[in-house]
């Protein structure tokens, strides 16, 4: 990995296109508790590129920066793809479905998130990531119609109500 990661960051959102828009927040707060998730990663691409594009996907959607590993060690992938393995927590709203939360409840409101850019890249960490988060009215966009506005998801996800200084 290189020094300059925020600069290739940067210039890799910039040069494929994936950005990310905050739309309006939902007034609802809820409390929520962090829970651990792994998610696997084969994608075309470089290294650097997938691993870039993997972190800033997962902070954008709501990942605990400070719990954030991303590992690189079989990269790539013999098949020359991109291999990664990211291990991280998300906000999982507090009761049945909070087994696995681990820590104390926080104060959490669902935010709205739209993912924009490559509708390809959009397409395949939509349909890897996303089922790791706590989401509601979740829109996905037909590839089509993402080729033509570049939006390729709406939703909603929980996120804390004071934002981490790290994020």
């Amino acid at each position: 990995m290189g020094k300059c990661r925020g600069l290739a960051i940067a210039a890799l959102v910039a040069g494929l296109g994936l950005a990310f828009a905050a739309a309006a927040e939902a007034d609802s707060s809820q409390a929520a508790a962090w829970a651990p998730r792994k998610v696997h990663i084969v994608f075309r691409g470089t290294c650097d590129e997938t691993y870039d594009l993997l972190r800033v996907t997962l902070l954008r959607l709501g990942a605990r920066a400070r719990d954030l590993d991303i590992d690189e060690r079989n990269c790539p992938a013999p098949n020359g793809a991109a291999s990664l393995d990211a291990t991280f927590s998300v906000l999982v709203p507090t009761g049945a479905t909070a087994q696995n939360a681990r820590g104390a409840a926080v104060e959490a409101h669902w935010h709205t998130v739209e993912l924009r850019g490559n509708c390809v890249v959009i397409a395949y960490f939509t349909r890897k990531i996303l089922p790791l988060f706590s989401t509601r009215n979740v829109k996905l966009v037909p590839r089509d119609v993402c080729e033509t506005i570049h939006v390729g998801l709406r939703a909603e996800l929980l996120e804390p109500l004071q934002e981490p200084a790290s994020r």
